[in-house]
């Protein structure tokens, strides 16, 4: 016959009660079985209630597994893709960091050239301007030496024009007080023109006049020499002139040739240099904007490898959470199974008029 009901022979709460704190303790299984023994005299406890409760107690614990492997398979997957969206951020944050790198070195490379380029230009542009600067000055120079000669010149004239003039007047038989006066004068002048440069027509010329001065008499043919030298002297004054005139205008336009082709030279300089600040310019301003790129980059990496960090240590200590809450069921669960096990053949030693209870393994 089967035992009598719960309300009338048996206090199962109280034997669930003691049952919780017995296998809570987890003693050695000999001294389990030995309170569990004491617990079951105390509440006298039906048979059936008893695997009745150690059923319910089993299916708690695989209730409890249940929910634990859905809450476990939810946050495995939050996991995966937390992880997988933080690494993706970390990689696109790694590849737009290195390109604002590589972007900035550029710039940097560039404009330490365009600067090498800029200080160049400055220096050629100075040597340029002093290049101009004595082209100038020696223009300057030979303008006053071709000045210069235009006076020596006509200084020549005038007294070689005297000097035709003291011709005639020998020519015309003067009185040889009155040329001797012209010649002196004539003489004189040729002499300080011609004291650091005699040329041998000059010098026959003067020759001629200190003859004629200090003859008692004026030959013919001596006059007629006398006008044929001072005209080939001032053939001769005429034709260096000329000569240097020419040099002069030659020399002119060498300078502005040369001039032209300098200041050509200055105003592409220019331009170049114009060119050169405006690109330095644009090289420091993408400078500044990959360096904030670069800092808000590395601010987002640095954020999102924390956060990656801080997610997998909670993703594995999740796990272990999860593993060892596993394993601690799974021994329960083989606890009440071995204790059904003992139960069978404790009632049976017991109430052998009972019947056989039914096997409650899982």
């Amino acid at each position: 016959m089967r035992r009598e009901t719960l309300s009338a022979s048996g206090d199962v709460p109280k034997l669930e009660s003691q049952v919780r704190q017995i296998v809570s303790k987890k003693s050695a299984f000999p001294e389990l079985l030995d309170k569990l023994s004491v617990a079951l005299v105390e509440t006298k406890a039906p048979d059936d209630e008893v695997f009745a409760l150690f059923q319910r107690l089993i299916g708690e614990v695989n209730q409890e597994q249940a929910a634990t492997d859905n809450v476990n398979y939810g946050h495995v997957k939050d996991c995966e893709e937390e992880l997988k969206y933080r690494r993706k951020v970390i990689e696109d944050t790694t590849l737009s960091l290195n390109k604002a790198s590589e972007s900035k070195d550029r710039c940097d490379s560039s404009l330490t050239k365009t600067q090498t380029v800029l200080a160049v230009n400055s220096q050629v542009q100075q040597n340029k301007e002093r290049e101009l600067e004595a082209l100038q000055e020696i223009r300057s120079q030979q303008r006053t030496l071709l000045e210069d000669r235009k006076g020596y010149h006509d200084q020549v004239v005038a007294i070689l024009e005297g000097a035709l003039r003291f011709v005639e007047e020998l020519e015309k038989g003067a009185a040889k007080e009155t040329t001797n006066e012209q010649a002196k004068n004539v003489s004189t002048g040729l002499l300080q023109l011609f004291s650091g440069h005699r040329t041998p027509v000059a010098h026959a010329v003067i020759q001629m006049l200190t003859q004629i001065m200090t003859s008692k008499s004026v030959n013919a043919a001596d006059v007629r020499r006398l006008r044929e030298l001072i005209m080939e002297l001032r053939k001769s004054i005429e034709q260096a002139y000329n000569r240097a005139s020419q040099e002069e205008n030659a020399a002119q336009e060498a300078h502005e040739k040369q001039t032209a082709q300098i200041r050509q030279i200055m105003s592409d300089l220019k331009r170049q240099e114009a060119s050169a600040k405006n690109y330095s310019i644009e090289l420091h301003h993408c400078i500044e904007e990959e360096m904030a790129v670069i800092a808000v980059s590395s601010t987002r990496k640095r954020r999102n490898q924390q956060l990656l960090d801080a997610g997998q240590a909670m993703c594995e200590t999740w796990s272990i959470s999860y593993e060892y809450s596993t394993k601690t069921r799974q021994s329960a669960i083989q606890l009440y199974n071995k204790i059904l096990e003992w139960l069978k053949e404790y009632f049976k030693k017991n109430n052998s008029d009972s019947k056989s209870p039914r096997s409650l393994a899982p």
